[in-house]
């Protein structure tokens, strides 16, 4: 499950919620293509000055066999290739501990700037809630990242703000300027 709430982080940026253990049996490539569909909606979302967003990824009863690491693999592709500048921050958030070693061997693949953006958080860990604190709004973060928030997902109100959000996508690119 992939969405974007509706809430920022305390710099502004858009939230983008990952839930690897919802995915149901979506096709990888479809997966990606949905991935791309709502970085580019956040960034739709971008207050003027502001050209990064924020990503949480909650790992809460994910398996192994959750994650595809194909599909990982080419999201840090897209990530580095396409959207360098935009991603403020990643939080992976009660991911199986076993991935910090793993991503630590990853390093020597990464961007060195996409590698430091990336973090791991525990709920039973006062460090990520100090850091979750500092970076949002409690009583808007949804409880599944420690916050105050009920709003979770909505599939009925989310539809209709993707309804809403469509109709933003076509007047941002309607009303672009042309480059001379």
């Amino acid at each position: 499950m992939l969405y974007r709430p509706n809430y920022c982080d305390k710099y502004g940026r858009p939230v983008i919620v990952m839930r690897p253990c919802n995915k149901k049996s979506t096709p990888a490539q479809d997966m990606i293509k949905y991935f791309v569909y709502c970085m580019e909606n956040a960034i739709i979302y971008l207050s003027p000055h502001q050209e990064q967003l924020a990503w949480l990824i909650d790992f809460q009863g994910a398996k192994m066999s959750d994650v595809s690491f194909k599909t990982s693999r080419e999201t840090i592709h897209i990530l580095q290739e396409y959207y360098p500048k935009h991603l403020g921050l990643a939080m992976l958030y009660k991911a199986p501990r076993i991935f910090q070693p793993f991503f630590t061997m990853l390093r020597p693949f990464l961007e060195t700037e996409l590698y430091n953006k990336v973090k791991f958080g525990y709920s039973d860990d006062l460090n990520t809630k100090k850091m979750l604190e500092d970076l949002f709004d409690m009583d808007k973060l949804e409880s599944a990242f420690g916050g105050n928030g009920d709003t979770g997902f909505d599939m009925n109100r989310y539809a209709e703000r993707m309804k809403e959000d469509e109709s933003k996508i076509i007047s941002f690119w309607t009303q672009a300027k042309p480059v001379s």
